[in-house]
């Protein structure tokens, strides 16, 4: 059994402070991969390590520039960062550069002690998804963390604002592809991704989000999730949908308090969606992962 902290913040305070700390993301007009990132960070309660917050990237990051972030589901103005140019299309993520965990800022981070290692999963025309490591401790405040499992990313050539508009009159497209993901104590999971975006819409462009995966009877799942465009952008984040995580000892499954799925489209004519996911229950469950598939006119 885990420690539980309890968590004081309301949603209310967490998206005020998400709001005031969370990185600009770059013009979608030019040619930058865009994408996410998630992560599981432990810290050291003096009898074992144990799950403080589990990490995704809430808006859309340049991963040609030298830092991508992605920001605590549990403490949202808390963040990761992984620095380094030039972090698409390399055999490396970078290294981890800064971090802010329950609003204490990491000391000593940096390149060769912290860099990452990236793990390609596989890629298409218009995006590549994977996993990345790196497990060497760090301190923040008077307490020792590391990132003890897989995380995982997503990024690609990000649908333009232009090309969103130029989707007007394409009605529904249907996504489907892989999922995959990491529970918190490094079970590996894989299973299925779908859901429908309608290029007509004014909100609520993405619906019927479904997302799930298992592996050695640990899973994690999204059903009937929606969510909108950011602005003129084809980024989103999921607003609804039934979350679930699944153990040998829980096979009925229980809700996560701390979710967080974002996500883009893809490719100049929306032939491609992906994003990254994380959850979190208590100090000793939650998972990570992320979602891709390619889109057809035709539905399921």
């Amino acid at each position: 059994g885990g420690v539980e902290e309890s968590t004081d913040q309301t949603n209310e305070q967490n998206a005020a402070e998400s709001a005031s700390s969370s990185s600009g993301e770059s013009s979608s007009s030019g040619g930058n991969h865009l994408g996410y990132f998630s992560a599981m960070l432990s810290y050291d309660s003096g009898d074992g390590w144990y799950l403080r917050d589990v990490f995704a990237s809430t808006s859309r990051q340049n991963f040609d520039s030298t830092s991508v972030q992605a920001n605590g589901v549990r403490v949202t103005s808390d963040y990761l960062k992984l620095q380094g140019s030039p972090v698409y299309g390399s055999s490396s993520l970078g290294y981890l550069g800064d971090a802010l965990v329950d609003s204490n800022p990491a000391t000593g981070l940096g390149s060769p002690t912290y860099d990452v290692t990236k793990s390609m999963i596989s890629s298409n025309s218009y995006l590549e998804w994977g996993s990345w490591t790196m497990t060497q401790p760090f301190t923040a405040g008077s307490e020792s963390y590391k990132l003890e499992y897989k995380g995982y990313y997503v990024a690609g050539d990000a649908m333009t604002d232009a090309q969103l508009a130029g989707m007007s009159g394409m009605g529904v497209i249907y996504y489907s592809g892989s999922a995959g993901g990491t529970y918190y104590g490094g079970q590996d999971m894989t299973g299925t991704f779908n859901c429908q975006v309608d290029f007509d819409a004014t909100s609520n462009q993405i619906s019927s989000f479904s997302m799930s995966v298992s592996g050695g009877g640990y899973g994690a799942s999204i059903s009937g999730g929606s969510g909108s465009f950011t602005g003129s952008s084809s980024a989103f984040t999921l607003s609804s949908g039934t979350w679930q995580l699944t153990t040998p000892s829980n096979p009925e499954g229980f809700t996560p308090g701390q979710t967080q799925c974002s996500g883009s489209v893809y490719g100049a004519n929306g032939e491609a969606i992906g994003g990254t996911w994380g959850m979190r229950a208590n100090s000793s469950e939650g998972a990570v992962g992320y979602f891709q598939g390619t889109g057809s006119s035709t539905g399921p």
